[in-house]
């Protein structure tokens, strides 16, 4: 009399697995095929494998968006700083011309305090 062993019940990562953020979820192909018990030895590892693929791909585009978004907004600031710089270069100029220049009101000098002064009427 030949006996036949019945159908083995598969380890748990055959069946389901674990997300990033601590979900389970059946995995692609195990789990229609684990609710059929003459057909539970069809699942493989391979499954589980294609199915966690599957997610990380998912993932890795998921990366690769929110890595665009981040080096767009660092190519903004990048834009931004060297737009700062030259306004500063510009500016350091601005002081320099100014400083040099004869007629210049230098605080504290002559002319600051005569800005400051207020004339008086003169008498006739």
């Amino acid at each position: 009399m030949h006996h036949e062993d019945p159908p083995r019940r598969l380890p748990a990562p055959c069946h389901d697995a674990k997300d990033p953020d601590g979900g389970t979820f059946l995995v692609p192909g195990c789990a229609g095929r684990a609710n059929d018990p003459d057909n539970v030895s069809a699942c493989t590892c391979v499954d589980f494998k294609d199915a966690a693929l599957a997610l990380i791909a998912k993932q890795d585009a998921e990366l690769r968006e929110k890595s665009r978004q981040y080096l767009g907004v660092c190519d903004d600031y990048a834009k931004l700083a060297a737009r700062c710089r030259k306004l500063e270069a510009e500016l350091a100029a601005a002081n320099t011309a100014l400083a040099s220049s004869p007629s210049a009101v230098r605080p504290g000098g002559r002319a600051a305090k005569a800005a400051r002064t207020p004339t008086r009427p003169t008498r006739s």
